[in-house]
């Protein structure tokens, strides 16, 4: 019996996080989290950095990115959902936060989120998993 060969692998794996409909569901369930890291009711360390120094927001642009999300077109559509997201806030709310938030701080813990989900893992594997890309 053979198993899947790595070709066979590639296309289940790209199709994972490829699926734009899944990945805007995800976006969808996982909202109310997304916003409640911006508003500090949950702990995240990309939000903690982002507050922090300027040295702080620096590393965290070299940890930020779409991790295993490589189609371009999803990226923007899926970018553009988010910042969408953003600007709903309300002004008071975001009057001092720049918009590299939604790149540095959201994309990430998103696509984590999505990690989790797809390959049944625990945050800090998922997370791994997203620097590891």
């Amino acid at each position: 019996e053979q198993g899947v060969s790595e070709e066979q692998a590639k296309v289940v794996y790209n199709t994972k996080y490829s699926d734009l409909s899944e990945l805007k569901a995800s976006l969808e369930k996982s909202k109310k989290v997304l916003l409640q890291i911006f508003a500090g009711k949950r702990r995240s360390a990309r939000h903690e950095k982002f507050k922090g120094s300027t040295k702080d927001r620096m590393d965290l642009k070299k940890r930020s990115g779409f991790g295993p999300i490589t189609d371009r077109d999803v990226q923007q559509a899926l970018y553009k959902e988010m910042d969408c997201m953003f600007f709903a806030l309300a002004d008071a709310e975001k009057s001092l936060i720049p918009q590299s938030y939604v790149y540095d701080v959201w994309l990430p813990e998103f696509v984590i989120l999505y990690v989790m989900q797809v390959e049944e893992m625990k945050y800090s594997d998922a997370e791994d998993f997203y620097a590891s890309m």
